[in-house]
């Protein structure tokens, strides 16, 4: 992974043989292990809600009834705005916890 370029601990010389004293490698390291978590788990939150978009789709089919389509929109943009707004909120944790201690959760595999 990108992070382990800018870890002191991985194994081989990395970048952090060649920076060790720079005085922005704590924070690039940082950073970067950010952008990996924000990433993962962005890529994870979309593709659950692109499998509940596809299944949304084709229970489309089988509606009959304009207020059944009214029934079925509405509970389909109620589901679809809590997701990206819990979603919003778990990313804002990940920053926020990243901005606070200036470290990371370790990394999970």
């Amino acid at each position: 992974m990108l992070h382990e370029m800018f870890d002191p601990k991985a194994p081989g010389p990395g970048l952090a043989a060649l920076m060790p004293n720079w005085p922005g490698f704590q924070a690039l390291a940082v950073s970067l292990r950010l952008n990996e978590e924000i990433a993962r788990n962005w890529m994870e939150f979309l593709q659950k809600r692109y499998l509940k978009d596809v299944d949304a789709l084709q229970r489309t089919i089988a509606i009959k009834s304009p207020n059944e389509l009214t029934s079925f929109a509405i509970a389909f943009w109620q589901d679809a705005a809590k997701d990206y707004f819990s979603e919003l909120s778990a990313l804002q944790k990940i920053l926020l916890s990243g901005a606070a201690t200036g470290s990371l959760r370790a990394p999970t595999a």
